[in-house]
């Protein structure tokens, strides 16, 4: 019996994942369009450094051409004045294309509640000492039990101060 199977080298396989891959979007779509398992092309990521190389490529290729199809999204919007159509869009390529105007407003509120975590940490350690005036508390500790008891005020008068911040008492 005749063997019809074809002998296909693993270089010539990894050709034709790198030529899948843009249409295909991702790795594992990729890997099984063409017949193999998407471990395998991972391994090949850390065997081949110039598949991976390739690969990258193929990647910043797939990548502009999402924004290609993002840009022309926007462009469409802008010519029917119809901005509300996708404004999630405005943003993401608002971000790609100046992320230190767009993005690091996110960044300095993840630090600042981390900051705020840590003061109100400190706090619930220092409040029992607040009606003991014969213990005298170091000047960050006062502000700390100062905010603390305006805070508890401010929450008796107009109620929670949480507003969704998990980070928050």
């Amino acid at each position: 019996m005749p063997n019809n199977s074809i002998n296909i080298t693993r270089e010539e396989m990894q050709d034709t994942f790198l030529k899948v891959y843009p249409t295909a979007g991702t790795i594992k779509a990729a890997s099984k369009a063409v017949g193999v398992h998407r471990t395998t092309v991972l391994g090949w990521f850390k065997r081949y450094p110039d598949f991976a190389e390739k690969f990258e490529q193929a990647r910043r290729e797939f990548v502009e051409e999402l924004e290609s199809i993002a840009y022309g999204l926007v462009k469409e919007m802008a010519a029917n004045r119809d901005y509300k159509a996708n404004p999630t869009l405005l943003i993401f390529m608002l971000n790609a294309n100046d992320p230190e105007k767009y993005r690091g407003v996110s960044d300095t509120s993840s630090e600042a509640r981390d900051v705020l975590a840590e003061f109100r940490k400190m706090a619930r350690a220092t409040v029992v000492t607040v009606d003991k005036p014969e213990k005298k508390l170091p000047m960050a500790q006062n502000s700390i039990v100062s905010y603390e008891k305006d805070k508890k005020a401010l929450s008796e008068k107009f109620g929670s101060l949480n507003n969704g911040n998990s980070n928050s008492d």
